[in-house]
C-alpha cells in the first residue's frame, strides 16, 4: 500500500496493514504506552494527512490537529 510505504520512507513511521478479510482495506496504527503522547500523536496525524493528500485524498490536517489540541490539553 502506497500510504504505508510513503509514511515509512518520508516520515519513518511504520503502521500495519489489515489482516485476513481486512487486508488492503484498513490500516492499523498503534500509539501505546510511552509512545502515546501528544507530540507523537500530532506528528503522526500531520504526516498521515500529508501522505493522504499526496495520494489525492481530502485530509483535514488542521481539523485533526485542532481536535488533538482540544482533547489532550
Amino acid at each position: 500500500m502506497v500510504v504505508r510505504k510513503d509514511l515509512m520512507s518520508q516520515h519513518t513511521i511504520e503502521i500495519g496493514s489489515g489482516l485476513g478479510e481486512l487486508k488492503g482495506k484498513v490500516l492499523r496504527v498503534g500509539l501505546m504506552g510511552s509512545g502515546s503522547n501528544k507530540e507523537n500523536v500530532v506528528f503522526f496525524l500531520a504526516a498521515f494527512g500529508t501522505v493522504l493528500r499526496k495520494q489525492g485524498f481530502a485530509a483535514d490536517i488542521g481539523g485533526a490537529l485542532e481536535a488533538v489540541e482540544k482533547r489532550l490539553s
